[in-house]
């Protein structure tokens, strides 16, 4: 059993060495005082102040705008948590950042780069089919037909067909179509007609009829 003293607090048994009761944490204020100085058992002697302690006005005047900041915190912290019980604010995960036009600029920065690349990209018009006129679809039908000959290059990621076509001096003279595998090419004049077969499968993006020859490009991409 523990010989000592009772706590004036809670009437438990403590020891007489004891400043606090260790049931309640009642502390015998006067006792303190007493033992450890004026200024009690938090004495400091040596080492820097605990606070800094401005003039009166100051002091005053820090004080009233520590209070109006610490209220205006709360506040703060109160209308937030009320917003997101009432869902009135998202939860999002992230950053997101939106661009948007101001005063003196007319387009949002996405607008201008779309607008910059259809600028620096003319739109290419890919041919699927072309007739010739109705004289030399008749002229087609009634002569014999001879293979042109044809040169093939490339041209970075464009196919270059070259077709000889002597006698022929106007593209309304000339047909091609794009087949499911293939491009069918016919030409026609008054008395000699041609036909050719290409087979490849890729689109016909522009074509020229020049010195009797025809040039085909083909996009390769």
């Amino acid at each position: 059993m523990l010989k000592g003293k009772k706590c004036p607090n809670c009437k438990e048994k403590m020891k007489n060495s004891y400043n606090f009761c260790p049931n309640c944490g009642y502390k015998d204020n006067e006792k303190i005082q007493k033992n450890y100085g004026m200024i009690g058992l938090d004495d400091k002697v040596q080492g820097m102040p605990t606070q800094i302690k401005l003039p009166m006005g100051l002091n005053m005047i820090f004080n009233s705008l520590m209070k109006n900041l610490n209220a205006e915190m709360q506040n703060m912290n109160q209308n937030l948590t009320k917003d997101l019980n009432n869902q009135k604010i998202p939860k999002m995960k992230g950053i997101s950042i939106s661009i948007s036009p101001g005063k003196n600029m007319p387009k949002n920065l996405e607008l201008l780069n779309q607008e910059n690349k259809i600028q620096q990209e003319p739109t290419k018009v890919l041919h699927k089919s072309k007739s010739f006129s109705k004289k030399s679809k008749e002229n087609f039908t009634k002569l014999e037909k001879e293979e042109p000959k044809t040169n093939i290059r490339r041209l970075g990621d464009k196919i270059i067909y070259e077709l000889e076509l002597p006698k022929i001096n106007s593209i309304d003279e000339i047909s091609f179509n794009k087949l499911e595998n293939s491009i069918e090419i016919k030409a026609a004049s008054n008395d000699i007609a041609y036909e050719k077969i290409i087979k490849i499968d890729l689109p016909i993006s522009n074509y020229e009829l020049k010195n009797e020859k025809l040039t085909l490009e083909l996009e390769a991409k």
